[in-house]
């Protein structure tokens, strides 16, 4: 069976199998770290979030520390990860859906961060279009979007060498297959890194991205005496 070929009721299937294995593995070094990122946009006045692909609320509950007044909304592919995560974060700020995110679906809320943690490599790409409609739907302007997925080339290595490690649809995912959805929809790049978490290689990519037509408000030239420093440490290096 391709990837293509998999229906979403089998995908469905595999989380609801899969979701003992979240429980056992609980927070990560990757859970700590993608939170990191996302501490730098607790300046922001963030009253509301929606994670995609939330599992069990293994990484919502760090979510809810970081934005401690913010309402939280997860939805998952899965029934019984939002049965599990429902029981596990029972405040009423927190709110789990049972749905996929790439199907026609309103929430009919509209949000200030959307986090996709590991959830791309999972949705098949012939979906992306109903995706980042519902993305673009449910974000506010100004809204940022983070986003996180593996490297493609470790996915390309996985399917060639570990192929039993791979989920029932892990994609390579790369740049040009973002971008013009990011283009289309008016998401503006703030930063993409590649970086190596757990391997000596790059294992992972993040995309912070925001909406609106232009995320520049201010362009300050710096001084001249610092882009002076800056050039001579260049040049001694």
């Amino acid at each position: 069976m391709t990837e293509n070929s998999i229906n979403q009721e089998s995908v469905s299937e595999f989380y609801d199998n899969f979701s003992s294995q979240q429980q056992k593995t609980g927070l990560t070094l990757r859970h700590y770290f993608l939170a990191s990122k996302l501490a730098a946009l607790t300046k922001y006045n963030i009253s509301s979030i929606l994670e995609v692909g939330c599992g069990v609320g293994t990484f919502t509950s760090l979510i809810g520390k970081l934005f401690p007044a913010a309402n939280v909304t997860g939805v998952d592919i899965s029934e019984k990860n939002v049965d599990l995560a429902t029981k596990r974060l029972s405040n009423k700020r927190f709110d789990f859906k049972y749905f996929d995110f790439s199907d026609v679906v309103d929430l009919n809320k509209k949000f200030d961060l959307v986090i996709f943690a590991d959830v791309l490599e999972h949705i098949p790409v012939e979906r992306y279009t109903q995706l980042f409609d519902n993305l673009s739907s449910h974000s506010n302007e100004g809204a940022f979007i983070f986003i996180n997925i593996p490297h493609p080339q470790v996915i390309h290595y996985l399917k060639k060498n570990r192929p039993e490690l791979l989920q029932i649809v892990d994609q390579p995912i790369s740049q040009n297959e973002l971008f013009p959805y990011f283009l289309k929809h008016n998401f503006i790049m703030l930063e993409m890194k590649e970086y190596a978490l757990t391997h000596a290689e790059y294992d992972y990519v993040y995309y912070m991205l925001k909406k609106g037509n232009n995320s520049i408000t201010k362009y300050t030239q710096l001084p001249k005496q610092k882009i002076i420093l800056r050039k001579l440490r260049y040049r001694l290096k």
